[in-house]
């Protein structure tokens, strides 16, 4: 997300200064509608006001798009904003605002009064929000701004209040800014967390759009009458909830918490529906993406092959996990496209001589897990 201050004057140059390595160029306008248009469809929420902001991060649902945000110091509040209730939360609670519900006249310049105060604080009062009240991760904020003595203010805010200024550059230092883009770009957590989250928003678009045609045959499985049926409302339920166990900040322990959240990538019901063997020839892929999961599974919680599990395993776990479940065409979803950018374009991965023993294989040669 991006919470800026920019006038129309400065708007185009500083868009390129901070995403002119991400974005086309040539599609940057001078427009702030137009702007914060063509950035969504790159991912970038743009704001440019406060009370903008405040809205958008107290809203559930955008918050959960958000993975970064970079925060301008000093932002305009909003011509004629009404008193919207969180507004004036914080204006009673840290900038001396005193209701007068018996006096109009007395409480809008109380009201205004107070807006001032803020004013010139709105940026630090946004990251407030955001890591105090929201929990938002304070190394996933970078503040951004023209002004040395905006940059000059917000230390000494930061000092007063005790707390540790993050990460803040220059609208001007556009390899800084960019670079910081770039990290965060390329972080497996986030491009993996996001991708998850893409992925049951994308699946649970299809549910509502062809209930009857969503899920595969090997998870409508009727021929054991004991079972319950499978219903929407399950799944639903299922791909609304595995996102919100991804949080905001990588988890201590990775390995250890990726292997808890595949417990809950399993299905509930995998031990009890079985694969009907009768669907194997006409549902071929399907039923080898299901072996493959599986397997996987198995191999995870009955030995010591994912002691090291990374962003890079869990990803492909849920993409064929979701491949299993329901029915995708041949083409590349954006959610698989995200998860694909965990692995190399030629990966390096070791190769395996099978044990004899096991393997009744007559040939000793080494099996590669790329060429197979």
């Amino acid at each position: 997300m991006w919470i800026e201050s920019t006038t129309s004057n400065t708007l185009k140059t500083d868009t390129v200064n901070i995403f002119g390595n991400f974005i086309n160029r040539s599609v940057i306008p001078d427009n702030q509608l137009q702007l914060q248009h063509i950035l969504r469809e790159y991912g970038v929420f743009v704001a440019f006001t406060f009370l903008e902001s405040l809205e958008f991060i107290y809203d559930p649902h955008q918050f959960f798009q958000i993975d970064y945000v970079i925060l301008d110091l000093e932002i305009p509040l909003h011509l004629g904003s009404e008193k919207n209730p969180i507004l004036v939360k914080i204006l009673k609670n840290y900038y001396d605002y005193k209701p007068q519900p018996n006096n109009q006249i007395i409480d809008n310049n109380n009201f205004v009064a107070a807006q001032e105060r803020l004013i010139p604080v709105t940026g630090y009062q946004l990251y407030i929000e955001l890591v105090r009240e929201l929990g938002f991760p304070k190394e996933h904020i970078l503040f951004c701004t023209h002004d040395i003595t905006q940059q000059v203010s917000i230390r000494s805010i930061f000092k007063h209040a005790k707390i540790e200024l993050p990460l803040l550059l220059a609208k001007t230092n556009k390899a800084q800014l960019q670079l910081w883009i770039q990290k965060k770009k390329e972080n497996s957590y986030s491009i993996l967390r996001r991708a998850i989250i893409m992925g049951c928003q994308h699946l649970q678009t299809i549910l509502k759009a062809e209930p009857q045609n969503a899920i595969h045959k090997l998870f409508r499985i009727d021929y054991d009458s004991s079972l319950p049926p499978l219903t929407l409302q399950e799944l639903n339920n299922y791909l609304a909830t595995l996102p919100t166990l991804l949080p905001l900040r990588c988890p201590a322990n990775p390995p250890v918490f990726y292997k808890l959240f595949i417990k809950h990538l399993a299905l509930k019901w995998e031990d009890t529906y079985k694969l009907d063997k009768k669907l194997r020839l006409t549902t071929q892929n399907e039923y080898n993406f299901n072996w493959i999961r599986k397997c996987a599974k198995n191999w995870l919680s009955h030995t010591t092959t994912f002691k090291q599990f990374s962003e890079q395993d869990l990803g492909f776990f849920f993409l064929i996990t979701m491949r299993v479940m329901f029915k995708l065409t041949e083409t590349t979803p954006a959610y698989e496209q995200m998860l694909l950018k965990l692995f190399q374009k030629q990966p390096n991965y070791p190769q395996y001589q099978l044990p004899q023993p096991h393997s009744k294989l007559h040939s000793t040669q080494p099996i590669s897990s790329v060429d197979n």
